[in-house]
């Protein structure tokens, strides 16, 4: 990859990233009977899993939305009721755009590739995990 592609590719995830956590903290969550609920200035957000509607089921990531908007508004406990797989995946964005940024500022450290091969890896590693619990969760009979 050239070293201008690899620029361009690191400012889209920097502003792809700051963009989603952005978005997560202008979403207003609301703990309610039955749940928690997110609104966006001051109108209700649906809750939606396609996955679900489709085939009954809840996906692997049913909740993550909720649990990261709880998260970012400081309610880290909250958030791991929802889906505990949250904050480790905040924790991978933080890593992501940490990483990202340091190479836009010309960190040459390890070498970017070392680094992103290393996410993958971690990447990989979180995407199996929360694919095993979900498995676990549906055959358990556990509602997400």
């Amino acid at each position: 990859m050239t070293e201008a592609r690899r620029r361009r590719v690191d400012l889209a995830v920097v502003a792809g990233l700051g963009a989603a956590l952005a978005t997560g903290l202008a979403i207003q969550p609301s703990v309610e009977e039955g749940g928690v609920a997110l609104r966006l200035f001051g109108l209700p957000l649906p809750a939606t899993c396609w996955f679900r509607l489709a085939t009954g089921l809840p996906c692997a990531g049913c909740g993550m939305t909720r649990a990261v908007v709880l998260a970012l508004h400081g309610a880290p406990r909250a958030a791991w009721h929802v889906h505990p797989f949250a904050l480790p995946l905040l924790g991978l964005a933080g890593l992501q755009l940490m990483l990202r940024a340091a190479s836009l500022a010309g960190w040459t450290g390890a070498g970017p590739r070392s680094a992103d091969r290393a996410f993958l890896g971690a990447l990989t590693a979180f995407l199996v995990a929360m694919l095993a619990w979900w498995a676990l969760q549906l055959a358990r009979g556990v509602s997400l």
